[in-house]
C-alpha cells in the first residue's frame, strides 16, 4: 500500500477571472505554441496526467504575465522586486 499525500490547496476562495484566463492561456498554448506542445509530450512521456501539466502551464504562465500586471498598474510595488520573477520565469522556461 503506498504512501498518498494531498496536495495542499492555498487558497479556494481565489480569483474566478484570473484562474480562467490562466486555464485559457495555457489551452490555447497546449494548441498552437510549439515548445508548450514540446513540454506537454515531454511531461505526457514522464507519466504526467493532462491535469498535473495544466496545473505547471498556469503556474508557469502566471509567472510569466504577473510582471506586466505590475508594470501596468500605476504606483504598485513588488514585494520581492519584478527581477525575482523574471528569474523565476527564467528558470522554469519551457
Amino acid at each position: 500500500m503506498g504512501i498518498w499525500a494531498p496536495r495542499h490547496r492555498l487558497h479556494r476562495g481565489g480569483d474566478r477571472l484570473a484562474n480562467s484566463a490562466l486555464w485559457r492561456i495555457a489551452l490555447v498554448r497546449m494548441h498552437c505554441h510549439q515548445p508548450t506542445k514540446d513540454y506537454v509530450a515531454r511531461g505526457t512521456a514522464e507519466g504526467l496526467s493532462k491535469t498535473e501539466i495544466m496545473r505547471c502551464l498556469k503556474r508557469y504562465v502566471a509567472r510569466e504575465v504577473f510582471p506586466h500586471l505590475l508594470a501596468s498598474s500605476p504606483g504598485a510595488v513588488p514585494r520581492q522586486g519584478q527581477d525575482h520573477y523574471r528569474a523565476a520565469a527564467s528558470r522554469h522556461a519551457i
